[in-house]
């Protein structure tokens, strides 16, 4: 358990425990295409899958905007509900833990909270606040490029 404290909740993608600066790191190494500081942690195509969408658009109920890559929502356009550039991915939490990598302006966003029911409407303003603060004009996704440092 984590501080003396035992959960059980049998759910290999819910539970995990870490810190902002964990979270970081794994986002930065996502936007590094699979490295961190000169470390390879993922191959260049496992990262690469988990950026393309996966799934026919036609499949019902996948959120609005997005479809799904490799484990990842990615975002294929810019809507209401959906602030992101296309081509961010990242995902969200059932308590609300949130993250997206965004690889033509090179950004990648954390936003941690604990929340029952989820946290989509604070991760919608979270997303809204950080691209509201970025230059308004971005790097054209085809010119991003990936770095391993």
């Amino acid at each position: 358990g984590y501080g003396g404290v035992r959960k059980i909740y049998p759910c290999g993608s819910a539970g995990l425990v870490g810190t902002l600066n964990d979270y970081l790191r794994f986002t930065l190494m996502l936007e590094g295409g699979g490295a961190l500081n000169g470390v390879r942690i993922l191959s260049e195509e496992s990262v690469r899958e988990m950026r393309t969408p996966q799934l026919p658009a036609e499949i019902p109920d996948q959120p609005e905007g997005c479809r799904w890559g490799l484990s990842m929502r990615v975002t294929t356009e810019v809507t209401e509900g959906q602030p992101l550039p296309e081509g961010c991915y990242g995902w969200g939490g059932a308590y609300g833990t949130h993250f997206w990598v965004d690889p033509a302006n090179k950004v990648t966003a954390v936003c941690l909270i604990a929340r029952e029911g989820g946290g989509s409407d604070i991760a919608r303003q979270f997303e809204r606040d950080v691209m509201s603060a970025l230059p308004a004009v971005p790097v054209p996704l085809a010119a991003a490029q990936y770095h391993t440092t």
